[in-house]
């Protein structure tokens, strides 16, 4: 019974631990200097920009790592704005994105570039796309959380059935010797 107890706790600290998303970023180092910094960055998805001048700053792609809790798409997407804003981007091109499926992962991933117009006049005309304006991406992410709570509370009541199942199961086999 003992040896339940022990593997109950340590799944507990193991669901309970906070861990961050992973995150990978591709041809760009972020400059400690500018950490942190705010911006007004636009979010689009699959943005088109073959008549405009511009450079591609560098990727992210923002996965669950198994044991991220903090990672609804507003967690996720203040990490991206917050790299591109340190690298001085214009737009974010979303280029992939999944939402949690609540079984395999509740956590949403994205993958995006980091886009530098040529000419500042353009930059300051381009506007989010609709789906990415931060009170969209707030409601879905709340709706989000409340769905990964009702699958944690699930997951835990199964983690605690099997566990009594098994603690009678090894008491039963034990009393019988």
């Amino acid at each position: 019974m003992e040896k339940i107890r022990r593997a109950i706790r340590a799944g507990l600290v193991i669901l309970l631990c906070g861990c961050a998303v992973g995150v990978l970023r591709h041809g760009y180092v972020l400059d400690p200097a500018l950490e942190g910094k705010s911006c007004n960055v636009a979010i689009k998805r699959d943005f088109k920009f073959a008549d405009l001048e511009m450079k591609v700053l560098g990727n992210i792609e923002v996965y669950d790592n198994l044991l991220s809790v903090d990672c609804d798409e507003r967690a996720v997407f203040d990490t991206v704005i917050a790299d591109a804003c340190a690298l001085r981007a214009d737009v974010i091109n979303v280029t992939g994105e999944k939402q949690p499926d609540y079984f395999w992962t509740m956590c949403y991933r994205v993958n995006a570039q980091f886009l530098r117009l040529a000419d500042p006049e353009q930059a300051i005309q381009i506007e989010s796309d609709p789906h990415y304006e931060m009170a969209a991406i707030q409601q879905r992410a709340s709706i989000s959380t409340q769905r990964a709570g009702q699958a944690y509370a699930i997951g835990m009541v199964g983690m605690i059935l099997g566990s009594l199942i098994a603690g009678f199961m090894v008491n039963t086999a034990d009393g019988s010797k």
